[in-house]
């Protein structure tokens, strides 16, 4: 019987989406199985990966009724980043995963930050030191919870925990190594240096794989509980965030994406060596050999969104809320806004800022308000995008997440990046898609990974207009003015 399916894994924060697509690229089916994190105090965020587990086996379930498992040609992942799944060296899990979110490695961090250099960290590891990381997690483990520390064997990421559940292999790929903060950007190796000055042992982490490698086959008892076959190919896979980047169509130089979803960033391609000293930036491997991201995440764009329909429009659909803020025209009748709700990561990195709106007055209308929420996360990729196109000029950009399904944001990021943008008829699959086109890749259904632009349907245009471009660059001044402006203040507030 022919392989005809690639089943894919989108391993989230709030459930695992699991996805079949055919060989040439089409969706077949999809479905989420939701599961929760535990909050144990202000910073600090948990999951339980047997929760991930049974959401990857009834997922699978689910997407098999009906269909010959035969089909299934291979397993692969994207999953949730930065975090950090303590195994023994029987396999089982000695604690909950302390997941991307979660800042309780403040203190580590800075100790790190203080033994090893800022700029010598972004240079060594492609990477600024924050305590979301692993390697600073596993600092925290070392000081508050010993026991735990000198029982694990090694510390993995999300979707290398189910693959070490299907495969009985422990190992993870050059993407999700990147963001344990402990990988040479450089040599693309673990890197002994920060290891050391982290006071953790080098061999807690597990060995590197190209993303687009088979980890090994399906084994009995995992093919029972997802109703497969044994010894299907489960391939290694990659971080959520580069599975993104592929399901884009991100694989080239120039092609760069947004993605418009809680959090929302933007990124390109690039084969040039950096030093990223500045850290403004985060600069990781990419899937694609000798090819590497530029990437700058801000912390609240759909986010500020929500907040904003919530509170000015509680109830109302977000199609309704879009042709609200289009009517309200450009420049938001003078209204500027701050889309700073939970900090800022790029490009500021500020984590005591915060949001605001700038130009009131009796005029104002509720409308402004909302348009000026949407052209303030627009502004502030504007900014990402600036640093990015310095290094490496972007020539078009492929737009992705939920806020993309409406036509005002995409229109708003090609006024103000002045190229193309596009959105794409996958743009709340992206990170599945390019699971499933690295699982391609690795079982030679796809010769390489200029695939994905192929295979992507580009579903709508966006070309600058140039009087709003023009109005946007004014704006954009006064954005970058303003937050200068405001940023002694925040922190007295």
């Amino acid at each position: 019987m022919t392989k005809s399916l690639l089943l894919a894994h989108d391993l989230g924060t709030s459930g695992n989406k699991a996805t079949l697509y055919r060989l040439d690229g089409k969706l077949v089916d999809s479905v989420v199985y939701p599961y929760e994190a535990t909050v144990l105090r202000n910073g600090w965020a948990q999951q339980n990966p047997e929760d991930w587990w049974r959401a990857v086996c009834a997922g699978t379930r689910h997407l098999m009724k009906g269909r010959a498992s035969e089909d299934i040609a291979g397993i692969s992942f994207g999953g949730q980043m930065m975090g950090c799944v303590c195994i023994d060296a029987e396999g089982r899990l000695l604690m909950d995963s302390i997941i991307w979110s979660d800042m309780r490695a403040t203190g580590e961090n800075r100790i790190l930050e203080e033994r090893f250099g800022f700029a010598h960290a972004c240079t060594v590891t492609g990477l600024r030191p924050a305590p979301n990381y692993t390697l600073q997690k596993l600092m925290w483990i070392k000081a508050n919870m010993p026991d735990i520390y000198e029982r694990t064997w090694k510390a993995l990421q999300a979707k290398d925990y189910m693959v070490y559940r299907m495969t009985g292999e422990a190992g993870t790929d050059v993407t999700d190594a990147a963001m344990t903060q402990a990988l040479d950007i450089n040599r693309l190796a673990w890197s002994g240096e920060i290891i050391e000055a982290a006071g953790i042992r080098p061999g807690i982490f597990p060995d590197l794989k190209k993303s687009a490698s088979v980890a090994g086959g399906l084994r009995k008892e995992a093919a029972e509980e997802m109703g497969l076959i044994a010894g299907t190919p489960v391939i290694t896979g990659a971080g959520d965030g580069l599975c993104a980047t592929v399901g884009a169509g991100s694989v080239e130089p120039g092609v760069g994406h947004c993605c418009l979803g809680s959090s929302s960033w933007v990124s390109n391609c690039t084969l040039k060596k950096i030093d990223n000293a500045d850290g403004v930036l985060m600069y990781n491997p990419h899937v694609v050999d000798d090819m590497y991201c530029l990437t700058g995440t801000m912390q609240a764009g759909g986010l500020s969104y929500k907040w904003a329909a919530e509170n000015f429009y509680p109830g109302e659909s977000y199609p309704a809320l879009d042709g609200i803020a289009a009517d309200a025209g450009a420049g938001a009748n003078g209204v500027m806004f701050l889309p700073y709700l939970m900090g800022e990561r790029a490009p500021w990195w500020d984590a005591q800022a915060t949001g605001a709106f700038l130009g009131l007055g009796l005029h104002t209308s509720k409308e402004d308000l909302l348009r000026a929420v949407l052209e303030g996360v627009a502004l502030n990729l504007a900014l990402i995008f600036r640093e990015i196109h310095k290094i490496e000029p972007v020539r078009e950009i492929n737009v992705i997440g939920g806020g993309a399904k409406g036509g005002i944001w995409p229109q708003m990021l090609a006024d103000l990046f002045h190229v193309p943008v596009y959105k794409l008829a996958s743009a709340e699959s992206g990170t599945s898609f390019g699971a499933a086109v690295i699982a391609g890749v690795a079982l030679g259904v796809y010769s390489d990974y200029t695939v994905a632009e192929e295979l992507i349907e580009r579903e709508e245009a966006f070309e600058p207009d140039e009087a709003r471009h023009a109005l946007y660059a004014e704006k954009l001044l006064a954005f970058e003015q303003a937050y200068l402006a405001l940023k002694p203040v925040f922190g007295k507030l």
